[in-house]
């Protein structure tokens, strides 16, 4: 039974990692057709006219990419969770961190899906038409869609910096190559740069964007790969916090510790007491009269054998 015990422990982490790995690979999947696919081909910075053409050229392209997007979410902080139960034994402020950045990158990006959305609504409700006319329409879709724009980018804040912790949770449970970690931690600093960049001088941030970006795909492709191929590593779940089994132990051993030491340090407590309480009636005997220590059946040779006894 202790065999088996141990052989399904010793696996948990293995099929933990190859689900998150699973998740994480749906991430890239709906994430790279919503974002890295429909976003660029429906939306045309500056351009009301032609990112107006676009939608309604691509309605059904439109509701895909919702779709997909919010499904991304979805499988998003499912893989949070999943990263979160596997990591948490390591630091679990940092572990609360990741998974605290990573709930507030899926808020984001669920309403943002929903910009995209009415932008569809607008470009392809005639009652809008004949309100603002054909050239507001244009501007109210291409407001909408900048606002997806850069709701975008502002997620990326978090699903940015989500990699650090992740990165510093990877590098301390030894589950994964250093450098696996620090390259998750570098995708982080690059998103960041890639954020400001876009927000603060947009020029230089369209000609940087293709490379600054390279970093973190190859840091989350990296761990995609090493989740679904190999999984953990064995040797980093034999270290002082990986191992459950050894967490159980260590968990159990310390409770039975505290109890023992517990009872022994009462014993002794009571002891010292007992005796302090001894010592005291033996001093008040010692200032009894003869008088007193006759009417008590008592001799100073008695007192004396109590004092010597003691």
């Amino acid at each position: 039974m202790s065999t088996a015990l141990q052989t399904q422990t010793s696996s948990s982490p293995q099929r933990t990692a190859r689900v998150a790995g699973a998740l994480y690979l749906c991430v890239g999947i709906f994430g790279g057709f919503a974002q890295g696919f429909v976003g660029p081909k429906i939306y045309a910075a500056g351009d009301a006219a032609t990112t107006m053409m676009n939608v309604v050229a691509n309605t059904q392209l439109v509701r895909l990419g919702v779709v997909a997007d919010l499904i991304n979410q979805v499988f998003f902080i499912g893989l949070a969770l999943t990263l979160y139960g596997m990591l948490k034994h390591v630091q679990l402020g940092v572990a609360r961190a990741m998974l605290a950045l990573v709930t507030i990158a899926v808020a984001i990006g669920s309403l943002n899906s929903v910009l995209l959305f009415e932008g569809l609504q607008v470009a392809t409700d005639a009652s809008y038409q004949l309100t603002w006319g054909s050239m507001g329409v244009s501007s109210l879709v291409m407001l909408l869609l900048d606002l997806h724009h850069y709701g975008l980018l502002t997620a990326q804040v978090f699903f940015g910096l989500w990699l650090a912790p992740l990165g510093y949770l990877a590098w301390r449970s030894g589950l994964f190559p250093k450098a696996l970690a620090s390259v998750l931690v570098m995708g982080a600093i690059c998103y960041l740069i890639d954020l400001l960049a876009a927000f603060l001088v947009p020029e230089i941030g369209r000609m940087i964007h293709g490379y600054i970006v390279i970093p973190c795909a190859v840091a989350e492709i990296w761990m995609v790969l090493y989740l679904l191929v190999i999984g953990v590593r064995k040797e980093g779940r034999s270290g002082g916090h990986s191992d459950p089994v050894d967490g159980l132990q260590a968990s159990v051993g310390g409770r039975v510790f505290k109890r023992r030491s517990g009872k022994f340090f009462s014993a002794l407590t009571k002891s010292i007491a007992t005796r302090r309480q001894q010592h005291r009636a033996t001093l008040q005997l010692g200032t009894l009269t003869d008088r007193q220590l006759d009417e008590l059946g008592l001799s100073r040779q008695a007192i004396f054998e109590i004092t010597r006894g003691q």
